[in-house]
């Protein structure tokens, strides 16, 4: 049966997460569009198979991200997750674990509660968070695209879900004239036209309409709540003796 994302996710003042125990089977994949994959996530809501509570041997890696490392629209073994385990387990005596934390479109503050919820239960020895340009989105979207704020206490409601993911984004892209050219992604309308390679202005109407994704970083607003939380991850990881890594993704225009 088709089901909806809210069946899926949890939602709780620190934010969204993956229910645990799924089992789902995805057909026509958003980006990849490939016909038939299976999504897995463990006990801890975790992509991928199960984790025992004590590390043993293993090199457990942990790595926080948003839908570029959930990858919902790839096999598990397809995910740079697992090709940094399987790169890294090649190595004489390396029993290498890496753990994929990633949770789609969440902010680095979602990222950084995670954390700190799920490290008892994994025993990393290294935390690498997987930063993209929009990770200075808040719980549950930056308030340009929504207007129910209020009404966070009802996100398990799937009729509020509706509402909260769909009509109030569209409602923001109607103010700004942007429903007919593509609605939350006009950037994509715009990117069409090469002057974005060689026009600066071109390229800053582009990151503005990209906003509510990776435009997000060029507002200058938005870099106050990542280097705030990328400290507290570094501050955690440091006192749980923990190395702390941040790997950089640029978006393709950059």
């Amino acid at each position: 049966k088709r089901i909806w994302l809210s069946e899926v996710l949890e939602s709780s003042q620190k934010g969204k997460r993956f229910k645990p125990n799924l089992n789902l089977t995805v057909y026509n994949a958003w980006i990849s569009h490939i016909p038939k994959l299976t999504l897995k996530t463990n006990s801890f809501g975790l992509r991928g198979a199960e984790i025992s509570p004590e590390a043993g041997n293993e090199y457990r890696i942990l790595i926080l991200g948003d839908s570029i490392t959930w990858a919902g629209y790839l096999p598990e073994v397809d995910t740079f997750v697992m090709q940094l385990e399987n790169l890294l387990g090649k190595q004489p005596n390396n029993n290498v674990r890496a753990i994929n934390a990633g949770i789609g479109d969440v902010g680095i503050e979602e990222e950084t509660s995670f954390l700190k919820e799920i490290y008892a239960k994994v025993s990393p020895k290294m935390v690498i968070l997987a930063f993209y340009l929009n990770d200075s989105r808040p719980s549950f979207g930056f308030e340009s695209e929504k207007r129910l704020s209020w009404a966070k206490f009802l996100q398990k409601s799937r009729f509020v879900d509706v509402i909260y993911n769909n009509l109030q984004v569209q409602m923001y892209l109607m103010r700004h004239n942007i429903l007919g050219k593509g609605y939350r992604y006009r950037w994509l309308y715009l990117s069409k036209n090469p002057e974005w390679k060689s026009d600066k202005q071109y390229f800053k109407e582009l990151a503005r309409e990209a906003n509510l994704d990776w435009g997000a970083a060029w507002e200058e607003d938005s870099w106050g709540t990542v280097e705030k939380n990328i400290q507290e991850l570094n501050r955690f990881s440091v006192e749980n003796g923990v190395k702390f890594i941040v790997i950089c993704l640029p978006v393709s225009f950059q």
